[in-house]
C-alpha cells in the first residue's frame, strides 16, 4: 500500500536506492532525457509501454546520448533501474540527480497524472511528447471518469508547453491539431506536429505455451482478439456477434480465444462470458499471457478480429 512506503530524503534515499549528485556531462549537445517516470511507477505492460521499452531499445543505439530519467514529484533522477531491465544488466541501487538545464527531453509514456511534471521542465528544456490519442476528451465514455480529468488536465499543458508533438499515427495528428485550434493556448512559438507509425519487434522466444492454450486452439478454427477487455475494445459486441456465427455456422468447431489482463466497463461482456453456454463453450479468456504465448496466438489462429470502437494506432 502508498501509505505504507517510506521515504528517506534527508538520508539522499527513496525506497532504500541511494540518491548521488550526477556525474555525467550534460553539455553534450547529442544528450537526450527520456522520460520513464510511469513505467518505472507501474509497468502495466500495456501496448503503450510496450512501445516505450521498443522506442528506449532503438535509441540507444543511435548517435545519441539517451539517459533515461523520472521524476520523484520533489526532483529529477536518473532511471538506471529501468536501464538495467532493458539492457539485462545488474543494477546497483544507484541513481543521479538530474538538473534539467537546456536539454532535450522525450516523454514517451502517459504519464498524465504526475502532477507538476510538465510545469518543472517546461522552461528549462525542448519538450517531444508522444501522442498516442485524444479518446478520454473524444470519447469519454470509453474511459473512467478521473482519467478524464487528469488527461484533460495534462493535453492543456501539453499544447501550452511542448516543442514538439509526435503522434502515433496521421488520424491523431489530425484530432491533436483540431484540439489546438479549438483551445488555442498562449505560445511563445508554434507547436510543431509531427507522426510516425509504431511497431513491435516480437523476439524469438521459446518459453512454453501452456497446454491450455495450444489445446484450445488446436480444436478448432480458432479466431483471435488481443488488448486489454475494455469498453473500448468492443469485446462484448464482438461475442454477441461470434455467438450468431456458432449457431449459423453450427457444424464448424468455430472458437474464439481472447488474450487480455481484466479492465473496465465491461461488465456486459463478463455476464455474456459467464452465463451462455455457447460462448462458455467455445470462447477462451486468457487474461495472463505471455509474449511467447501471444507470439503463439498470432501464428496459429486462423485470423485477428479487430473490432475496437476508436484507437490511435492499435498494436495488432
Amino acid at each position: 500500500p502508498h501509505e505504507k512506503i517510506k521515504f528517506w530524503r534527508n538520508n539522499k534515499m527513496i525506497n532504500g536506492i541511494r540518491i548521488l549528485d550526477n556525474p555525467i556531462d550534460c553539455s553534450n549537445e547529442n544528450l537526450v532525457y527520456f522520460d520513464v517516470t510511469e513505467i518505472t511507477r507501474k509497468d502495466h505492460k500495456s501496448g503503450i509501454q510496450r512501445v516505450v521499452r521498443e522506442l528506449y531499445r532503438n535509441m540507444i543505439d543511435l548517435d545519441t546520448q539517451v539517459i533515461p530519467v523520472r521524476n520523484t514529484g520533489d526532483e529529477w533522477i536518473s532511471a538506471r533501474a529501468f536501464d538495467s531491465s532493458i539492457k539485462s544488466n545488474e543494477y546497483d541501487d544507484i541513481e543521479y540527480r538530474v538538473k534539467i538545464d537546456g536539454q532535450r527531453m522525450f516523454l514517451p509514456d502517459t504519464c498524465w497524472d504526475v502532477k507538476g511534471l510538465l510545469d518543472s521542465i517546461h522552461d528549462k528544456a525542448e519538450i517531444s511528447v508522444v501522442i498516442y490519442d485524444l479518446i478520454p476528451i473524444l470519447q469519454p465514455v470509453c474511459t473512467l471518469e478521473y482519467l478524464q480529468k487528469h488527461f484533460a488536465e495534462w493535453m492543456e499543458k501539453v499544447i501550452q508547453y511542448a516543442n514538439k508533438c509526435v503522434c502515433i499515427s496521421r488520424s491523431v495528428a489530425d484530432d491533436l491539431i483540431v484540439y489546438y485550434k479549438k483551445n488555442m493556448p498562449k505560445r511563445v512559438q508554434p507547436l510543431e506536429v509531427h507522426y510516425m507509425h509504431l511497431g513491435f519487434d516480437i523476439p524469438r522466444l521459446n518459453e512454453q505455451v501452456r497446454t491450455e492454450i495450444s489445446g484450445f486452439v488446436n480444436r478448432g478454427t480458432t479466431f483471435l482478439i488481443v488488448g486489454t477487455v475494455e469498453i473500448r475494445k468492443n469485446h462484448h459486441l464482438l461475442l454477441r456477434s461470434f455467438k450468431r456465427a456458432c449457431l449459423e455456422f453450427h457444424d464448424k468447431q468455430i472458437q474464439l480465444l481472447i488474450i487480455g489482463k481484466d479492465g473496465w466497463k465491461n461488465e456486459g461482456f463478463k455476464e455474456l462470458y459467464v452465463n451462455d453456454e455457447v460462448i462458455r463453450e467455445r470462447c477462451f479468456w486468457v487474461k495472463d499471457a505471455s509474449d511467447s504465448e501471444v507470439q503463439w496466438a498470432y501464428q496459429h489462429c486462423a485470423a485477428l478480429v479487430y473490432p475496437p470502437m476508436a484507437e490511435g494506432f492499435g498494436l495488432p
